[in-house]
């Protein structure tokens, strides 16, 4: 019915987190590759218990479970199986005591166990090692963007102390003013491009984090043990950035929300100068001594202000 493939596909959606982050690698973050949590190495590693052994080993298991700080080692009356994957069937382990390269089981399988944490704790210097890279890069670009929009503001500035500088004037659309809107135009666009470059940083760091927590989910399950909230939780504490991105969303993105808003107003402000010039323009107007418009409107400047631009 309905319902029952409702569960089912749910269940086929949840199953398929590896495939989901190799496939997420490889379009939005293949350069970044290098930095991401092993997870379906440490998958491959895990073995599948025959369901008679885990009903037998459960609760021997749960008391010699390791703590959150240190690498857990294998259950000790634990015995993996082999599936269609590779992974070792716990009545092939009780078969034969020792492989084809005369090493005995128990010892493959250990050595198995001590590999899953060794590329854990290869994927946590992994994505530390990203994490730190990124955040003084993005800071870099950061204080690029910032001393652009303090260079435009300046610019913007001087070109108003030069309007004032003389008392009688034709209002035109002076260049320098075009130059600050086309260059207040461009900073906008290159502040919304490196925001969705903050925004995609951060994504990376959160699938990370999820990569965590689903392996050590696989854990407790493959090994009937009950580690992953004790042992995600002491991964967080540590390293901090992984429960939200630290610093790169704290500092960069709000000080980059915050760039966004200064370049919308610098535009508004830059873009209202803009019209006021085109609207003088238009009418032909002419400022007096006074800084008071003259003209009619209609291209028609009145005796009083032509004469004096003619002067000038």
């Amino acid at each position: 019915d309905k319902q029952h493939d409702h569960k089912y596909k749910y269940k086929v959606i949840r199953m398929k987190f590896g495939r989901n982050l190799e496939e997420g690698i490889e379009v939005k973050w293949q350069s970044w590759r290098s930095y991401a949590v092993n997870y379906n190495g440490m998958k491959k590693l895990l073995p599948l218990p025959d369901k008679d052994d885990q009903n037998q080993n459960s609760n021997s298991n749960r008391n010699t479970q390791p703590s959150a700080t240190d690498s857990p080692s294998s259950p000790s009356a634990y015995r993996p199986r082999r599936s269609s994957s590779g992974h070792l069937s716990a009545r092939d382990r009780s078969d034969r005591s020792r492989d084809e390269h005369g090493l005995d089981r128990e010892q493959s399988f250990d050595e198995e166990f001590q590999l899953f944490w060794k590329l854990y704790h290869q994927s946590i210097a992994s994505i530390t090692t990203f994490y730190k890279e990124e955040l003084v890069s993005l800071k870099s670009k950061l204080k690029t963007l910032q001393s652009r929009l303090e260079n435009v503001r300046q610019g913007a500035a001087a070109a108003g102390n030069q309007k004032l500088k003389s008392k009688v004037q034709v209002l035109v659309i002076q260049p320098v003013t075009m130059d600050v809107l086309n260059k207040l135009n461009e900073l906008k666009k290159d502040v919304i491009d490196f925001h969705e470059e903050v925004d995609l940083v951060l994504e990376f760091i959160d699938i990370n984090r999820t990569a965590f927590r689903k392996i050590l989910k696989k854990y407790d399950k493959r090994t009937s043990s009950s580690i992953q909230e004790q042992t995600l939780s002491a991964l967080i504490e540590e390293y901090t950035f992984l429960d939200g991105g630290g610093e790169i969303r704290t500092y960069v993105k709000c000080k980059l929300e915050r760039m966004l808003v200064k370049v919308e107003k610098e535009l508004f402000k830059v873009a209202a100068e803009t019209a006021v010039e085109a609207e003088a323009v238009n009418g032909n107007h002419v400022i007096d001594d006074n800084g008071e418009f003259h003209g009619d409107g209609h291209g028609n400047a009145n005796n009083h202000s032509a004469s004096t631009t003619a002067n000038i």
